[in-house]
């Protein structure tokens, strides 16, 4: 199977002849075919072709991304020619009609209100702001009155005008809950101070509120304005300051116990908070919130402080906890107040946590998260020393490995577990990496996701690779992975030795992709006991330059494995340089199955910066 190719005219000309549908279509837009030439069309058709291919299975899975970027630019390039091709089906109106004739402006006052309502809910064409309220109300007298006492269609206060239309939004919502964002990056302080005192006086019925990039210097004000009054309203309360400082030793507590005028906003749901300084008295903490999400925040001293905090959220569905070097840590003492599991989070679904080891480890074994289906954990090394305590390794795997034999099982016949490993850079930092285990071998409620990531820092005595390796050591991460894929740029993977010792410690692995790392793992692969590669089916490389070694290496190890009576070895190269010599002597191979080829230029199939249709 190869993609359509629009240099191989004649074939393509005369699979669109056969096509009556897009044939229909084009005769339908005769013109406008016309106007970008029949080289387009094709290139149009190869596009959609491709998709139904792959929709039938035409394509191996690992070409899904390449088909749909290629089909996405070649829609993005003619956008303009396929919105009108679409329009020309669309139905018209049976007649115009002269200036204040149209039904519209008669509609009762009732319905246009929904109608108003659902416009401006809606995306719309027009523009990026769609039908916006202010919008509704230019079309004739009538709208602008119904719009004018339609108070939901102004909860959403908009700052993007004068204050003038700020304070008319504000009177026209009446009672309405209001959803507010204020946005300080860029802004005069005086002109933030001022939306700030204007939106916020109406706490008492913000729906939800978001604040992002206050200046520093504006803390103080925000500080005053949210304990000012109660927001018994509140249902989502976001916010993000413009630096670390914030969160430091040295800012105030941005939000304390007398925030809200020291009520608990009883309606919170969704608490979502970066780089602030935050008091463990504060109200919220009170409130049945389903997500938290606190990035970057200075807010326990002691991880006891945090597990009660926790154990007064039962109803969290998503806890988010991230933390680095330049927030103060917390004290990883030993608990004295909760016993293990003692802190019931038992509806949650998502647990993230990033700090340094010593922290987590104390904190996760308190934690009972019987329906957790995400568990994500990112240890942070830099300036912490318990990543060099001689027993942190096993230490790591009394928590993360019995909680995972806890999971799925002591099976030792058949062990519960993970089919799929992917190995990439930890989001966000330099040399770090994240192990991501997927796809459980049995379908099962709970946990369907593990990641388990460690930060670089220099002068850690324990390597990148013993800490994978050891997380790999834990039976539900190894004895059922079937599926590697390490197409990011990994650097301990670039080593001959840690793949041996990788395919030595995956006994089901039939399946690997690979980009940078392609030549160590071929090397390995070809220094290996056959016996430990023996589930090994396919070998998906990308972007990779096979020169004439490598091949016969690859070859001499597939050869060696048909040898010792193991199934023939799939091989798929996605934009990679091979010479035709190479593949013909690799299909030449005994153990060799199928071989699938794509050579083109990935950057060919996402480039649509110059080479949209004319006006």
């Amino acid at each position: 199977m190869t993609l359509p190719s629009t240099k191989d005219k004649g074939a393509l000309m005369k699979l669109m002849d056969n096509d009556s549908v897009f044939k229909d279509k084009m005769d339908f837009a005769t013109a406008l075919a016309g106007k970008i030439g029949p080289e387009a069309v094709m290139e149009i058709y190869a596009a959609q072709l491709s998709l139904q291919q792959l929709s039938d299975g035409g394509y191996p899975s690992e070409m899904e991304s390449v088909i749909r970027d290629k089909a996405k630019a070649t829609f993005r390039r003619y956008a303009k020619f396929l919105g009108a091709v679409s329009s020309l089906g669309e139905p018209r109106l049976s007649r115009s009609y002269g200036p204040g004739e149209s039904p519209a402006h008669t509609l009762p006052s009732e319905s246009l209100s929904l109608i108003f309502n659902w416009a401006a809910e809606t995306q719309s064409s027009i523009g990026p702001k769609g039908w916006t309220p202010r919008l509704l109300r230019l079309i004739c007298r009538h709208w602008k009155k119904v719009a004018e006492e339609t108070p939901s269609l102004w909860r959403n206060i908009d700052f993007s005008g004068s204050m003038e239309w700020t304070h008319r939004s504000i009177q026209w919502s009446k009672s309405v809950p209001l959803d507010v964002s204020l946005v300080g990056y860029g802004l005069p302080t005086a002109t933030f101070v001022e939306r700030a005192q204007v939106a916020l006086v109406e706490l008492s019925r913000i729906r939800t509120l978001s604040v992002a990039n206050p200046k520093e210097e504006n803390i103080a004000l925000l500080v005053n304005l949210f304990a000012s009054r109660p927001a018994p309203w509140l249902i989502e309360l976001g916010f993000t300051a413009g630096n670390m400082y914030t969160a430091g030793t040295g800012g105030m507590d941005v939000f304390h116990s007398g925030t809200f005028a020291g009520e608990v906003p009883t309606r919170l749901r969704k608490l979502v908070m970066s780089y602030a300084k935050i008091n463990p008295s504060f109200p919220a903490f009170s409130a049945p919130l389903v997500t938290l999400d606190l990035q970057f925040c200075n807010v326990w001293q002691t991880v006891d402080q945090l597990l009660h905090s926790l154990n007064s959220l039962p109803n969290l569905e998503h806890l988010i906890l991230r933390t680095n070097s330049e927030v103060p840590r917390m004290h990883a003492s030993k608990v004295h107040d909760f016993k293990p599991k003692g802190v019931k989070l038992r509806n949650l679904k998502t647990l993230c946590l990033r700090n340094e080891l010593a922290v987590i480890l104390a904190i996760f074994p308190h934690l009972d998260i019987p329906n957790a289906s995400t568990v994500s954990i990112a240890i942070d090394c830099e300036g912490a020393t318990s990543i060099m305590h001689p027993n942190a390794l096993s230490e790591m795997s009394t928590v993360f490995g019995s909680y995972l034999n806890n999971v799925f099982g002591d099976n030792t016949v058949l062990p519960g577990g993970f089919t799929t490993l992917a190995i990439t850079p930890l989001l966000g930092w330099d040399g770090g990496y994240d192990a991501v285990f997927t796809e459980p071998a049995e379908c099962r409620d709970g946990l369907t996701e593990f990641s388990l990531g460690f930060t670089h820092a220099e002068f850690v005595e324990i390597s990148h690779e013993a800490l994978f390796m050891r997380t790999l050591a834990w039976a539900p991460l190894n004895n059922r992975i079937t599926r590697l894929v390490a197409t990011e740029d990994v650097y301990f993977l670039n080593n001959d030795a840690i793949w041996a010792q990788i395919i030595g410690c995956l006994p089901s692995l039939a399946e690997v992709h690979v980009r940078e790392s392609a030549p160590e793992l071929i090397r390995s692969l070809s220094t290996c006991d056959p016996e430990e590669a023996r589930s090994l089916r396919k070998l998906v490389f990308e972007t990779t330059a096979f020169a004439d070694p490598l091949i016969d290496a690859l070859g001499a190890f597939i050869l060696c494995r048909r040898e010792k009576g193991h199934p023939s070895m799939n091989l798929s190269f996605i934009t990679c340089k091979i010479s035709d010599a190479a593949l013909d002597k690799l299909k030449e191979t005994m153990g060799v199955g199928e071989v699938y080829v794509f050579t083109g230029d990935m950057s060919a199939l996402v480039d649509d910066s110059d080479n949209s249709d004319d006006e």
